[in-house]
């Protein structure tokens, strides 16, 4: 098991493979050491420039090919030009993958679009989006059945109440049942009420950040952790959390590979229990 004290949970994005001259790097677009490529030059172009040739972008958007669909909402996020009507244009039942972290400026109405237009999305990245509410977190949970991986990340909004999942009959959570990988870091307002809810009915969950989650307690931390009978988690990070000892006094994730407890308030003998039941 690999043990860490730095705060930094590995990205398990899906791999992109844009075309000759551009990398997906931290979710956004990257230039590899060479010549850039005449793709690489007109998006940039594209996203630089102003008025009619950005107008002439969002009708063609549904229209363009996957990969440089993705390339070029990457470059628009980096430079903060992702608008209400640029992402809906974006948006189409064939997107798997969506990057917006950073896009603060979108409304919630726009997001709320998403799990409707894009059914089979399986990543969804909001992190630092700070409008980003319960309502939008639900829609979303709701809608996008094969949803795999969702990161939200410093959405402080957020309660324990968006993950629940016996809310409604008539609207049940479906992504439940295929989210894998929950991304959490910062979002001040979980609690104890989240971890229950994701023993109860997010059993394929296999990566999760806590990170910052200061309201997370002990006794939830040492509820997830003993839990083998409900989660397969393999990668935890709970790095600048208020734990203690008692959290990891018994642990019972045979299937944990990779946890983080960066700043947290422990001592060596929680680490020399974590290591003993979890070789």
């Amino acid at each position: 098991m690999a043990l860490r004290t730095y705060t930094q949970l590995q990205h398990s994005s899906p791999k992109l493979t844009p075309s000759k001259g551009l990398a997906w790097e931290a979710g956004h677009l990257s230039t590899i050491n060479h010549v850039p490529s005449l793709v690489d030059k007109c998006v940039q172009a594209l996203v630089v420039a102003d008025g009619s040739p950005m107008r002439k972008v969002d009708a063609l958007f549904p229209r363009l090919p996957e990969e440089l669909a993705q390339c070029l909402l990457a470059a628009l996020v980096a430079h903060g030009k992702v608008t209400d009507d640029r992402l809906s244009a974006f948006l189409s039942i064939s997107r798997r993958v969506i990057r917006l972290g950073g896009c603060g400026g979108i409304r919630k109405s726009v997001l709320r679009q998403i799990p409707f237009r894009c059914p089979q999305l399986t990543y969804l990245d909001l992190s630092n989006c700070i409008q980003v509410s319960n309502t939008v977190v639900r829609d979303i949970l709701q809608g996008c059945t094969t949803l795999q991986q969702l990161r939200l990340d410093n959405c402080r909004h957020i309660t324990d109440a968006a993950f629940q999942p016996d809310q409604s009959l008539f609207y049940p959570l479906r992504a439940c049942l295929s989210l894998r990988v929950l991304s959490l870091a910062g979002c001040s307002q979980l609690t104890h009420s989240l971890v229950m809810y994701l023993l109860k009915a997010y059993r394929s969950l296999e990566e999760l950040n806590f990170s910052r989650c200061k309201r997370i307690t002990s006794e939830s931390m040492k509820m997830l952790l003993t839990s083998s009978m409900h989660l397969r988690l393999r990668v935890l990070n709970l790095s600048f959390t208020d734990i203690s000892d008692d959290a990891l006094s018994t642990v019972s994730l045979s299937h944990l590979t990779d946890i983080d407890l960066g700043q947290c308030k422990i001592t060596d003998a929680a680490l020399i229990s974590l290591v003993r039941h979890c070789p």
